[in-house]
């Protein structure tokens, strides 16, 4: 009997880890989720490209590498500001390249 408690406390232990530790994690995956959905919009936007002027949040700067999850962007000091493609998707982000691009997806 002393081992059957035993062990259904280990089990009832294990599970509420178990439990505690997905709820903890839960908003980190929410994030991530969010960055990589706004990665694939940005790319299938064509709202940046590489090499593209940009400005968001006061960094100003050329886009170097586009990736699911963050934007990178070398600033004129030579220094890289790494995004995360949520902020950039909610904005605002200027982009100073695109305009004729951008304007033209607007009329189509």
């Amino acid at each position: 009997m002393a081992c059957q408690r035993h062990r259904h406390r280990v089990n009832v232990f294990f599970l509420d880890t178990l439990w505690n530790s997905r709820i903890s994690h839960l908003p980190g995956v929410t994030e991530y989720s969010a960055n990589i959905i706004s990665g694939i919009l940005i790319l299938s936007d064509g709202v940046l490209r590489l090499l593209d002027s940009v400005e968001y949040s006061g960094v100003r700067g050329r886009v170097v590498k586009i990736g699911l999850r963050a934007t990178w962007v070398k600033t004129d000091s030579g220094d890289i500001a790494i995004i995360s493609n949520n902020y950039l998707a909610n904005g605002p982000l200027v982009n100073f390249t695109a305009r004729e691009r951008l304007e033209r997806k607007l009329r189509l």
